[in-house]
């Protein structure tokens, strides 16, 4: 019996190389610095390497774009994810970031973008990006065009999410899901962690 995925998730397009040398980089400082000289400097040194490691998670390594089936969308973005019914989704557009379009609003998820580039000369054309109404659709990627060696570009991810997001909203809104709803979750657990080492940060900065 063939298995039926539930979730489809979208990683950061840029900057996870560098978050994950970040991360590894705070980890060894955090060990090695106390280790090395244990005085009230080397305590303050690993403490502020884990507020940088947070950060860099929080900001660099956190977002996600989540289509989880059959009926939510999650924008996860480095202090909260925006909760939103796939029956609601009406437009899509991604250039620096992916920006979702529900009735007159919109919310954004900064998992998923385009490479920022200088505009073009007139009569060049425009970039397309993924849309409705108004918004300029990327074409649908074809199987072939999955398999190329660049199928993993940041274009070519925000091509795939946009038609795979869309195809979703349609499938939800056909099955008569409901299209009321939306939450902003706070990343609890991060600024928890996150506000736990500033404040110890600080305290041993008075001491």
């Amino acid at each position: 019996m063939a298995s039926t995925v539930l979730e489809q998730e979208y990683g950061p397009t840029s900057g996870v190389v560098t978050g994950w040398i970040g991360m590894v980089l705070c980890a060894v400082l955090i060990v090695a610095v106390p280790v090395a000289n244990q005085d009230l400097g080397s305590a303050r040194i690993a403490v502020g390497v884990g507020v940088a490691a947070a950060l860099i998670w929080m900001t660099m390594l956190r977002p996600r774009i989540i289509v989880r089936l059959p009926d939510i969308l999650l924008l996860r973005n480095p202090l909260s994810t925006w909760e939103v019914p796939l029956a609601a989704v009406e437009s899509v557009s991604v250039r620096a970031i992916t920006r979702v379009g529900v009735g007159e609003r919109t919310y954004d998820g900064v998992a998923v973008g385009r490479p920022v580039r200088p505009p073009r000369p007139a009569g060049a054309g425009l970039p397309g990006f993924g849309g409705r109404r108004g918004v300029v659709r990327s074409e649908p990627p074809t199987g072939k065009a999955r398999l190329r060696p660049n199928a993993s570009t940041p274009n070519a991810i925000a091509d795939l999410m946009t038609e795979q997001l869309l195809a979703a909203a349609d499938r939800a809104r056909a099955a008569g899901q409901s299209d009321t709803g939306i939450d902003r979750v706070w990343a609890v657990p991060e600024l928890a962690v996150l506000g736990a080492l500033t404040v110890a940060l600080v305290i041993l900065l008075l001491v």
